[in-house]
């Protein structure tokens, strides 16, 4: 469910209907709309995947929109958010504030990442709060995939990345996987 913070009041009931109705299971917040993704005008709609306990990304290039987005994982605690665009400015910021809130996860997306970036992720905060996102259509899904096959990291850590976390974020069972 894009989440366009422009629709005003039909914006819950639109989300309400494509989490019932479509079987959506998460959301998707874009800054370009100049709202803070801290913002009082997010919390109606923050409240519906709040009260279901559905996954929220969000489009972070670099810390101040990753600092936003903390802001809202500390209002809304049973909200998995995933900041996308791991290292695309202020690094420290993405790890740090994924290190210290226990529902703000990152993403892998970032079709500039510097060689490094994965094992550096995995070195300071571990593989359980890093998500693989591909960016795709825009990138290729194979360059994003090498990011993280390649990387010097053990397999387990590789395993977390490429899949168990956003099976634990999402709620996804072994059965709906097969």
């Amino acid at each position: 469910v894009a989440i366009d913070i422009r629709r005003g009041a039909s914006l819950v009931r639109d989300c309400q209907d494509y989490l019932d109705k479509r079987n959506f299971t998460g959301g998707k917040l874009y800054t370009r709309w100049g709202v803070p993704y801290d913002d009082a005008r997010y919390h109606p709609v923050l409240e519906v995947f709040h009260d279901r306990e559905t996954p929220v990304l969000a489009h972070c290039w670099g810390g101040g929109d990753v600092t936003q987005l903390a802001g809202a994982a500390k209002k809304f605690p049973k909200i998995k958010f995933i900041a996308a665009h791991t290292g695309s400015a202020n690094l420290d910021v993405y790890m740090n504030l994924a290190k210290t809130h226990d529902n703000l996860f990152i993403d892998t997306a970032y079709s500039r990442g510097p060689r490094g970036l994965v094992e550096q992720v995995v070195r300071t905060i571990g593989s359980e709060k890093l998500v693989f996102g591909s960016d795709a259509p825009l990138f290729p899904v194979a360059q994003q995939l090498a990011r993280v096959i390649a990387a010097r990291i053990s397999d387990d850590e590789r395993r977390n990345i490429l899949g168990l976390n956003a099976t634990r974020i999402f709620k996804i069972t072994k059965r709906e996987v097969l």
